[in-house]
């Protein structure tokens, strides 16, 4: 991948080589979202509609990320907008956090990962819901793996100083494949040689499955914990 600060960008600019400085981040962003929507490195480029990259503010020193994109965010190209995005809103407007201010968020995968069976033709047809939407599937190894080099490159222009990581696949990228997210929900981790804090929650998308209202509630609390330990890189 090439290093976005040194890009050839002569259709946008009319220069043969833009230098972007390290402290424009949002511009840096732009531009490897720009290469991203070009990736095939797994087949889920062809069955996505939008790549979803990431969305809010990459100077606030902090990410929430999640899994993948479901259907709502295929459709839209941004993430955290369907149902479950709704709840995180509102439970981390309860908690003190304004998505759009406080945090940079995005998914491991950038392309919806959906179910699909063999065409008649010899391709793959994808599986709609009875809603007739796309049949999400949690995401696989491979596409991890092939996926990864964006959210590295993404990890290297924010710099955060925390990390909500959000579900199991966020947890495991992380901490790796033996952890399980029940076990270490809410309990701060350093990660990256202790650049990085990292705080586990349940994917938001869990919490709306299951319609408990003390599960919500206890959700708001691990966010507002979450509130407590980043400080002043949230305004009061």
């Amino acid at each position: 991948m090439k290093d976005p600060r040194v890009l050839f960008l002569r259709e946008v600019c009319g220069f043969d080589r833009v230098w972007i400085p390290n402290s424009n981040k949002l511009f840096r962003l732009y531009l490897l979202e720009r290469e991203a929507q070009k990736c095939k490195r797994c087949p889920l480029y062809k069955t996505r509609d939008k790549l979803v990259f990431g969305w809010g503010n990459p100077y606030s020193g902090i990410m929430a990320i999640g899994e993948a994109p479901g259907p709502d965010e295929d459709k839209l190209g941004k993430p955290f907008v369907g149902r479950a995005g709704e709840f995180l809103d509102a439970a981390l407007k309860e908690a003190g956090i304004d998505r759009e201010r406080d945090l940079y968020l995005g998914n491991i995968l950038k392309c919806i990962p959906v179910k699909s069976v063999p065409s008649y033709n010899g391709s793959s047809a994808v599986v709609m819901d009875k809603f007739q939407r796309k049949s999400f599937r949690a995401p696989q190894t491979g596409e991890i793996s092939s996926c990864s080099g964006w959210l590295e490159a993404q990890l290297n222009i924010v710099k955060p100083k925390f990390i909500l990581a959000m579900g199991n696949p966020a947890v495991q990228y992380f901490l790796g494949g033996g952890v399980n997210i029940t076990t270490i929900v809410g309990q701060p981790r350093k990660i990256r040689n202790g650049q990085i804090v990292l705080y586990p929650v349940m994917h938001p998308s869990f919490i709306v499955r299951q319609k408990t209202p003390e599960l919500e509630n206890r959700y708001i609390e691990y966010l507002k914990k979450f509130r407590d330990l980043v400080g002043d890189l949230i305004p009061k």
